[in-house]
C-alpha cells in the first residue's frame, strides 16, 4: 500500500512523566497508478475529533463514501495507562479518463489550530502499461482481457478475468463483475467446471494464472463501451492450521464498436452473423376461418436475441397471431449458435385465391463486412367457403323390458340382505371415492388460478414469500453471531438485504448499490426517515467488510436491519 504522510502518526515525548501526543492528519492511497475505472480509496486518518473538510477530488468521480469509522487503544508505560482514539473517513474513488490527477489537501480545524494534509497524485494508465508495471513484480494481480479491441454492434467478442499469482492458491474465494452498459453478457463457465491452473514465466518470474470467468459479449450500441474493473480474492493455506486471502481489482476496458454502414437495406432488423432461413406451410388450400400454420426456420451464428420476431406480410383480411418461437440455441466461443423457429397461425376470412408476397430480411454478414438478404420467395394459396358443419339427432330410444324375464321369478319376494349389510352405496363408500376427485379439481383450481395471475399478483406473491425467507434469514445471522461466527453472520445479513431488495425492486444483482436502491425507494414514496435507516445499514454492512465489528454492534445492525425491512415492506 502506497501512503502519504503529512506528519508523524504520533511523536511521543516523555517529559516530566507525561506523554504529550502531537495532533495529526494523515492521508493516503491504497494505489496510485491505476487503469481508467478501476476503483481505489482515499482514507484520511486523524487523533483528533474536529472538523474536517475534505478535499476536492477534480476529475475523479467518488463512487462509494465518506465512510466514517474509529478504533481505540490503550497501553502501559511505566505504570501509567494511555488511551488514544483514531478516526477514519475513506472514500472510493476512480477515473474515467488517462492522464495525471491531483487530490487536494483535506483541511482539519480545531480549537486551537489547524492543519492540512498534502496533495496526492494518482496516474491513470491504460491497461497495458498497468500490466506492464505490475508483471515480474506484483506479488499478485489480476487483468481483465478482450480477444478483441475494436468490433461492429451485434459481433461477439470474449472477455476473460485471470488471476495472476507467485504462490499457488489453494482456492478461488469469491470474484464478481465490473458494471457495464450496452453489452449482453453469458458466461462461458459451467457451475460444475473446475479452475484450472497454469504457470507462465512473466519477465523472469514463474506465475501461477487462474481464469476466474469467460463472457461472450455481444455490444447492443454503437460507440465507447466502458467495461469496469472486476473483482477477484483467493485463499491460500499458510500452514495446517491457518490460511490468509489475497484479493484485488482487475483493470477497466473499454471497447470501440462500430456501427454497421449507414447504406443499409430496409429489411435490416439488426441481425449480425450468418443466417440462412427456411419456410414451410401445412397447407396451401383451406376454408375461410380455416387455420393454417406457417413456420419460419432461422439457423446460424449470431446475435439471435438482439431482434424481434418478424412480421409476415398477409392480406387485410388475414388474422395472423403472435408467433410460438421454439429455440436450439448455444453459447459457445463462437458466439450464439443454433435454431430458432417461429411457428405463426393464419386464419383467412374470406374466399378467395391469394398471394403471399415473399417475406425478407437482411443481416450484416461479418464475413464479408457486407448486407445479406434472405427471402421466404411467393405462396399461392386459395381460399374456399367456410364449410358448415351440420349435427344429426337421433331421438332416443327407451328399450322396453319384458317383465316375463327369469331376473324377474323372485318378484315381490324380501331381499336377501339389507342396504345396509353392504360397504357399496353407503355414505362412507362415496366419501372414500369422491375424495380423491375432489381434491383433484380442487388442486386443477388452484393451479390455473396461480396461472390466470396477473403480474402485478404474481410479484405480490412472490415479495409476500421473499419478506418471510429474509426474516428467516436474519435469525440464521443471529445465531451464527451467537455462535462466534462473525464473518458468516455479515455473509448472511448481506444476503438477506441483497435478496429482499431484488425481489421487492425488481432489480438485478448487478444493480445493487446504496445510490440506486435509494433512488428506487423515493420513486415508491418511502418515507425519508426509513431510506436513512437503510442507508445507515447498508453503510454499517460495507464497513464492517474492512474493519472488525464488535458482536454487540452486528447485533444492533440485525435489529436495525429487521426493523427498516419491516418498514419498507409496510409501505410498499
Amino acid at each position: 500500500m502506497v501512503k502519504v504522510r503529512l506528519f508523524f502518526v504520533c511523536i511521543v515525548l516523555i517529559f516530566s512523566g507525561k506523554v504529550i501526543s502531537q495532533v495529526v492528519l494523515d492521508a493516503q492511497v491504497d494505489k496510485d497508478l491505476v487503469a481508467v475505472n478501476e476503483q481505489f480509496s482515499y482514507v484520511l486518518t486523524t487523533n483528533k475529533n474536529c472538523e474536517i473538510t475534505p478535499p476536492r477530488f477534480r476529475g475523479l468521480q467518488v463512487v462509494a463514501g465518506p465512510y466514517q469509522g474509529q478504533s481505540h487503544s490503550s497501553r502501559n508505560i511505566n505504570g501509567k495507562t494511555t488511551s488514544s482514539t483514531t478516526y477514519t473517513f475513506t472514500w472510493y474513488l476512480k477515473a474515467k479518463e488517462m492522464g495525471i490527477y491531483t487530490i487536494e489537501r483535506s483541511k482539519m480545524a480545531c480549537k486551537d489550530s489547524d492543519h492540512a494534509s498534502q496533495e496526492i497524485k494518482i496516474k491513470v494508465a491504460s491497461p497495458e502499461e498497468i500490466n506492464t508495471a505490475k508483471e515480474g513484480i506484483a506479488d499478485h494481480y489480476l487483468t481483465l482481457e478482450s480477444n478483441k479491441e475494436s468490433v461492429f454492434e451485434g459481433e461477439p467478442f470474449i472477455l476473460s478475468l485471470k488471476f495472476y499469482s507467485k504462490k499457488r492458491p489453494q482456492d478461488v474465494e469469491n470474484y464478481s463483475n465490473g458494471l457495464s452498459s450496452g453489452i449482453e453478457r453469458h458466461d462461458l463457465r459451467k457451475p460444475t467446471d473446475n479452475y484450472p491452473i497454469v504457470q507462465k514465466d512473466i519477465k523472469g518470474v514463474r506465475y501461477y494464472i487462474i481464469e476466474l470467468r469467460k463472457e461472450l459479449c455481444i455490444p447492443l450500441r454503437a460507440g465507447k463501451v466502458s467495461i469496469e474493473p472486476s473483482y477477484g480474492s483467493m485463499w491460500y493455506e499458510q500452514n495446517i492450521f491457518e490460511g490468509y486471502r489475497l484479493e484485488g481489482y482487475s483493470n477497466g476496458l473499454e471497447i470501440d464498436v462500430k456501427a454497421v454502414p449507414e447504406e443499409a437495406p430496409e429489411h435490416y432488423i439488426g441481425l449480425v452473423g450468418s443466417f440462412e432461413m427456411d419456410f414451410e406451410m401445412d397447407k396451401v388450400e383451406l376454408s375461410a376461418n380455416q387455420a393454417l400454420e406457417f413456420k419460419m426456420t432461422l439457423k446460424g451464428n449470431g446475435n439471435f436475441n438482439s431482434f424481434d420476431p418478424p412480421p409476415l406480410n398477409v392480406p387485410d383480411h388475414f388474422i395472423v397471431y403472435d408467433p410460438e418461437i421454439k429455440d436450439s440455441l448455444v453459447v459457445g466461443e463462437n458466439g450464439i449458435e443454433g435454431t430458432r423457429e417461429y411457428v405463426y397461425s393464419i386464419v383467412p376470412k374470406e374466399k378467395g385465391e391469394y398471394k403471399l408476397t415473399p417475406f425478407q430480411f437482411s443481416y450484416f454478414d461479418l464475413s464479408s463486412n457486407s448486407f445479406k438478404t434472405l427471402t421466404t420467395g411467393e405462396v399461392d394459396l386459395i381460399v374456399n367457403s367456410a364449410s358448415k358443419a351440420g349435427v344429426e339427432y337421433v331421438e332416443k330410444q327407451i328399450p322396453t323390458v319384458d317383465t316375463t324375464d327369469i331376473r324377474y321369478i323372485h318378484q315381490g319376494s324380501d331381499n336377501l340382505f339389507k342396504k345396509d349389510d353392504f360397504f357399496y352405496g353407503s355414505l362412507l363408500y362415496y366419501v372414500t371415492v369422491g375424495s380423491p376427485l375432489c381434491l383433484a379439481l380442487l388442486f386443477i383450481s388452484m393451479k390455473r388460478r396461480k396461472e390466470n395471475m396477473s403480474a402485478e399478483a404474481r410479484l405480490a406473491l412472490k415479495q409476500k414469500g421473499a419478506k418471510k425467507s429474509t426474516l428467516k434469514v436474519l435469525d440464521e445471522s443471529r445465531n451464527l453471531l451467537q455462535a462466534g461466527q462473525d464473518q458468516e453472520a455479515l455473509k448472511s445479513l448481506q444476503n438477506a438485504m441483497f435478496n429482499f431488495f431484488m425481489t421487492h425492486l425488481n432489480m438485478p444483482l448487478s444493480e445493487l448499490s446504496k445510490n440506486s436502491i435509494s433512488t428506487h425507494l423515493k420513486e415508491k414514496n418511502i418515507s425519508a426517515e426509513t431510506i436513512a435507516s437503510f442507508e445507515s445499514c447498508w453503510t454499517k454492512i460495507e464497513m464492517a467488510q474492512y474493519a472488525p465489528v464488535g458482536a454487540e454492534n452486528m447485533a444492533n445492525t440485525i435489529d436495525e436491519t429487521e426493523k427498516m425491512i419491516q418498514s419498507i415492506n409496510s409501505q410498499l
